[in-house]
């Protein structure tokens, strides 16, 4: 019986050490290849999204994560996160011959975004935080009228109608928080840490 009870705590021990193992690998699966990204507040997440594909840095092996991100940076890490690969050959006048050509085209497709109306898509365009909301809203389908949380900012009423609905849906979900000074500052641009946070959250 008392071997019986040695063995088994035995077995539990190696069973521990294999568990905690694995959590010491799991901590530094991630590691950071970028040379401007060390002791950021976005490290961890810039790092993982790095090590899944998800996001490409410069030649330099910088990330530049306060740069502002633009509408083609933006889709086609939306689109390497949610893994959207349809397309159809949609072509807006200035991304004929653009380096997201085929990136933006499966974003259009994919219901993700859409042009100004007039035939452009502007993808050098630094992406704001009510075109990310709007476009993340898109791509999971959610809209919501009941403006209850949005509100409670106070520069609520700088979002623009075409994005309020899906704005407050976002802010909702927790996939976007207000900034240092508790704003939502919509009409901000967004940085490239802060879109590898929001599509991390979700």
């Amino acid at each position: 019986m008392i071997k019986r009870k040695s063995k088994a705590l035995l077995c539990a021990i190696a069973s521990i050490g294999f568990i905690n193992s694995i959590e010491i690998i799991h901590a530094n699966a991630y590691n950071n290849s970028f040379s401007d990204t060390k002791g950021h507040w976005a490290e961890a997440e810039i790092s993982k999204f790095n090590d899944l594909g998800y996001i490409s840095g410069y030649e330099d092996k910088t990330f530049k994560p306060n740069n502002s991100v633009t509408r083609a940076e933006f889709v086609k890490i939306l689109n390497n996160v949610f893994g959207l690969t349809k397309s159809s050959g949609i072509v807006f006048t200035d991304t004929e011959n653009h380096w997201a050509k085929n990136e933006i085209d499966i974003a259009v497709t994919n219901g993700v975004a859409q042009g100004d109306g007039m035939g452009n898509f502007e993808p050098e365009k630094p992406i704001t935080r009510q075109e990310a909301a709007k476009m993340i809203a898109n791509y999971l389908k959610i809209s919501d009228t009941n403006h209850d949380k949005i509100v409670k900012f106070p520069d609520y009423n700088q979002v623009a109608n075409w994005a309020i609905n899906e704005f407050e849906a976002v802010i909702e979900r927790g996939y976007i928080k207000g900034d240092d000074l508790g704003m939502l500052s919509p009409r901000a641009n967004m940085t490239r840490a802060e879109a590898v946070v929001m599509l991390g959250r979700i």
